[in-house]
């Protein structure tokens, strides 16, 4: 497995299932690591307010892009992604 992509509701346990899986697999020693769509978003806006729609729009365009730049990286360099978030 190269690409693990957990989707679901608020509260559904996708962080929690992500530590497990990539402890699991760092104990075994596969290169792994945990990437959060979230964690993008907050590095732009850690209120998650914004003034206007457009800023929101923006910044999580902003994020997905970060985001997705750094799963293929990890990717490249046969890492186990794990990813939480659309």
């Amino acid at each position: 497995m190269k690409l693990i992509i957990i989707d679901g509701g608020p509260a559904s346990g996708k962080n929690t299932l992500g530590v497990l899986l990539s402890e699991k697999f760092n104990k075994f020693g596969t290169k792994t690591v945990l990437l959060d769509l979230d964690t993008y978003v907050e590095e732009l806006n850690p209120k998650w307010i914004w003034e206007n729609e457009q800023q929101k729009n923006m910044d999580q365009l902003k994020a997905r892009e970060n985001f997705a730049k750094d799963i293929k990286k990890y990717l490249q360099d046969d890492f186990t992604v794990i990813v939480i978030g659309e």
